[in-house]
């Protein structure tokens, strides 16, 4: 029995010995065609790759500081980096030349790229402020005005 105490829970051990068990879930059909579109497009067709899609975001969204910091961190800055171009694309100008977005250029920015889910918005402009790629230099919410941090290793967005 699992947690819930209504399934035969199936475990399995992977061969670096990661003990992972099996789990069930419905969702959506449209859901479940990004969902598999994505994995596709991060994974490859591969084995495992709906799974490995979904273990990282669920990673993500319950330790978004903790699951591996590396890949974490290079992850968001590639996201923000995204961030960034698109907003730099909206303004017609250079994203190098960006010092400082609006609050409503970021969350509109990450609806577009991320999704239009109102936990997933704030999620990001979180992460951005607590990483440092953002910094509160002025406004009130929802009016706040943000100074870019480039990230140190690469300085550029291109």
């Amino acid at each position: 029995m699992d947690e819930l105490g209504k399934t035969k829970t199936t475990y399995y051990v992977t061969t670096d010995g990661v003990r992972k068990r099996r789990v069930e879930i419905l969702i959506r059909e449209d859901l479940a065609k990004i969902l598999f579109a994505r994995a596709v497009e991060e994974y490859g067709k591969g084995r495992g790759s709906v799974s490995a899609l979904i273990e990282r975001l669920l990673e993500e969204y319950f330790f978004p500081r903790d699951h591996g910091e590396s890949e974490s961190e290079s992850r968001v800055e590639k996201v923000f980096k995204n961030i960034i171009r698109l907003i730099a694309e909206i303004r017609n100008t250079d994203p190098d030349r960006i010092n400082e977005v609006t609050e409503s250029e970021v969350l509109r920015a990450v609806s577009s790229l991320r999704g239009s889910d109102p936990r997933t918005i704030r999620k990001w402009l979180n992460i951005f402020l607590q990483n440092g790629y953002l910094e509160h230099v002025g406004g009130r919410e929802p009016r706040r005005i943000f100074r870019i941090n480039k990230p140190l290793d690469s300085g550029t967005y291109e």
